[in-house]
């Protein structure tokens, strides 16, 4: 039985519905975790669509053109479908690595598992602890998957 199964009353109410998201975070990061996140996506075979200023259908070779580089730039948006759920990156600066859900999209364990699986393996990919946080509060850790291990610790909040 898997972890969000065995805890799933205690989990899911860390994703209530109150209209805002949930954030997944990798902080400290620097562009080449972001070439690491992009060939880890990749690798795993998520279906991956991007809006705004990539008109590409995969990652460019150079991911730094997915950053705005100036005002009259269009920022890119790259959403990653995990298990029916919809994530959305925004190219917003290389030191940190943020990707958006729903918790309304996480209704059973078998995507909250999902979800942990995606967190797991970028921070085996990047070796750096992922983060799952309230919306835009990377310093309340609801979540956390740390390198090399294969449980995912959780630090109640409860909203």
């Amino acid at each position: 039985m898997s972890q969000a199964s065995q805890q799933w009353e205690t989990f899911s109410a860390e994703l209530y519905r109150d209209g805002s998201w949930r954030d997944i975070y990798v902080l400290g990061t620097e562009l080449q975790d972001w070439v690491a996140t992009a060939r880890f996506l990749t690798d795993r075979g998520y279906d991956l669509a991007f809006q705004g200023g990539w008109k590409g259908t995969n990652f460019p070779r150079d991911i730094g053109q997915l950053f705005a580089s100036d005002a009259q730039s269009e920022s890119t948006t790259l959403s990653v479908d995990v298990a029916g759920i919809q994530l959305n990156s925004h190219f917003f600066e290389h030191s940190s690595i943020e990707f958006d859900v729903d918790p309304a999209e996480v209704d059973d364990p078998p995507k909250l598992d999902a979800i942990f699986d995606l967190m797991q393996g970028l921070a085996n990919a990047l070796d750096k602890d992922v983060i799952l946080t309230p919306e835009n509060q990377p310093e309340i850790v609801i979540f956390r998957c740390v390198p090399g291990k294969d449980r995912v610790e959780h630090v109640p909040f409860g909203g």
